[in-house]
This record gives C-alpha cells, structure tokens and sequence, in this order.
C-alpha cells in the first residue's frame, strides 16, 4: 500500500518573520509549500496500487477476461461461466453481461474464438487447449468449483459451447446457448457413455424467428434420450430475460445437486 512520507517541519513556518502584514508573501509562501508538496508526492509514489492492498482477489485490476462477483468470498468455491466471444463483442460486454446474470453467485471467464484457426476440427482441439491453459491460470487467482464449470455463448459461440462440451463430456458440467445456430454438430453423441451428468440450457430470445428455430425442438429430445440434462426455452425474451434463466438453470442444477447427497 503507498505511504506518503512527508516532513513535518515544511508545514511550519512560525519561525519566518514578517515586520508587517504582508498578504502577497504570505501567498508567494503557501504556494511554495503546495509546490513542495507535490514534489514530494511524485517522488514518494514508486510502488503500484496492489489488489491486496484494497482487500481485493490477486490479479482482479488487471485482466478484463477474469470476471468476479460483487462480495468475492475466496474460502467459497464458485461455479464458472467460461463465454466464447469474438471480435463482435469487447471485454466491457462480457463485464456488463455477468452482472445481469448474477452479482453474487459466479465466477466469469471470457475467451476468445478470434486467434483460432477456421477448420472447425482444428479450431475445437485448439480452443479446447487454450481454455484449459486458461483455467490454470484462473485456478490460481480464483477458487472455482470443478464439477460446476459450464460453456456458454451466443448465436455461433452458443453452437460452439455445445459442441465441445459433447465432445469433452467430461472437463464441464454442462452448456448454456442462448440464440443456437444449426451449423451441424458432428456426430454429438459419440460420448454419449459420458453424458449423463452434464446438463444443457437451449435457449433463444425471439419467437418471431421459430422457422431458424426448428431443429432445437428434435435436437434437445436428441441429448435427452442419452441422458443429458436439457432445457429448452423458446420463449421471446430479452437479452436481461435471458441471463435470468441461465442464473435459474445453474442454481437449480446446484439445489438438485444438494438433495441427491
């Protein structure tokens, strides 16, 4: 924390005399002091402001893609929202987004798809890696719940979310698409022996648009039949309405959780 180290003895200047009343000296005076002052003030601040310092989580200034809930309890292990984003979206979205769904209960963290190659295999394998090179790190400044990590997106990162949650059952608890696109998930029960405890949220926000929409319906009875854990919401909602449900979808998987021990 900066301590400013001044001395004393400039503030006084009882000692100067003056053989009369003298207005302009006396201001000439306070104006050297203040610019002492100052100089001292630049010279005495060499250290950065630490997150310690103000009582807060290590790292917490710094990296807009760490995202932490208003009250952060280190002792308390959060569920994670990992967002896949693109240059469509700014860090300040993803900053403003977890709010609406929750000041309180999670813990945020944002990804970036625009590095990645554009051959979907490719890209899978490599933003799989990055997140998990990503959780290490966050691991480190965090406390993050292992079974409660969920991948979450819009529109394309939404389809993106589900696929690699498919195909890595096992590293998530589940996903959470808001505005999924049919782009043709490959084979999306190749692990279905994996797939019963992950849970899925389908949701989108305009029911105006239910003929791009016709392939969540067969698709969400798809994973349900192998046993995942899916909602499907097609009500016409906002983008606030929709960060609602996935705080209501999260917290009831949770509760479920608790009356199963």
């Amino acid at each position: 924390m900066k301590r400013f180290h001044f001395d004393p003895g400039h503030r006084h200047f009882a000692h100067q005399t003056y053989s009369q009343y003298d207005p302009e000296a006396i201001k000439e005076l306070l104006a050297s002091l203040a610019w002492q002052e100052e100089q001292e003030i630049a010279e005495n601040y060499q250290e950065e402001i630490s997150e310690e310092d103000l009582g807060l989580p290590r790292n917490l200034l710094t990296p807009d893609a760490f995202y932490y809930p208003e009250k952060h309890e280190p002792k308390y292990a959060y569920p994670l929202i990992i967002w896949l984003c693109d240059s469509r979206s700014s860090s300040r979205d993803f900053q403003d987004l977890m709010p609406l769904i929750s000041d309180q209960n999670y813990l945020g963290l944002e990804i970036s798809l625009d590095q990645l190659p554009h051959n979907r295999t490719i890209c899978c394998n490599q933003l799989m890696s990055h997140i998990q090179e990503e959780l290490v790190e966050f691991n480190l400044e965090a406390n993050i719940h292992p079974d409660r990590i969920y991948l979450a997106g819009f529109e394309e990162r939404a389809s993106i979310a589900m696929k690699l949650t498919l195909m890595h059952p096992l590293q998530f608890a589940g996903f959470l698409a808001i505005n999924p696109v049919n782009n043709g998930l490959d084979n999306p029960l190749k692990n279905f022996r994996f797939l019963r405890h992950l849970r899925g949220l389908l949701a989108t926000t305009n029911s105006a648009e239910s003929e791009k929409q016709d392939w969540l319906k067969p698709f969400a009875q798809l994973l349900h039949d192998a046993g995942v854990g899916i909602q499907l919401d097609t009500r016409k909602k906002t983008e606030a309405g929709a960060c609602q449900l996935l705080n209501q979808f999260i917290m009831d998987g949770i509760y479920a959780g608790y009356k199963k021990q």
